[in-house]
């Protein structure tokens, strides 16, 4: 869900789909942003923590930690202040994209028997 969300709000995972992206984390380019003010903006609105890059990927990248109990409700949460977080740093992000992305992902993949 945080993958298709990422791609239709037009922004570049680290990790494309082919090259057996970690289920744990979802890392995501931030290069064009202010990778530390989005993550204290994150923290500071929302309670919402998230981690940056280390050493050579420091300021160039967010990454999402989504291991052990998440659940579909989590993701959409913070999907949706994600959002919130690019819009405030990144004027061009046209807010619910990637909510419905993720939601159209969840209805088509898990609701459906």
């Amino acid at each position: 869900m945080i993958r298709g969300a990422v791609k239709e709000l037009d922004y570049e995972l680290l990790v494309d789909d082919d090259h057996n992206a970690a289920p744990t984390v979802t890392t995501i380019v931030t290069a064009h942003l202010n990778t530390e003010r989005l993550i204290h903006f994150l923290r500071e609105q929302f309670g919402l923590i998230i981690a940056g890059g280390l050493g050579v990927l420091k300021g160039k990248i967010i990454r999402i930690g989504h291991m052990g109990y998440c659940s579909p409700a989590e993701m959409l949460q913070i999907i949706s202040l994600l959002e919130l977080g690019f819009k405030q740093f990144d004027s061009q992000i046209e807010l619910g994209r990637g909510i419905s992305k993720a939601q159209e992902i969840y209805y088509n993949h898990l609701m459906i028997e």
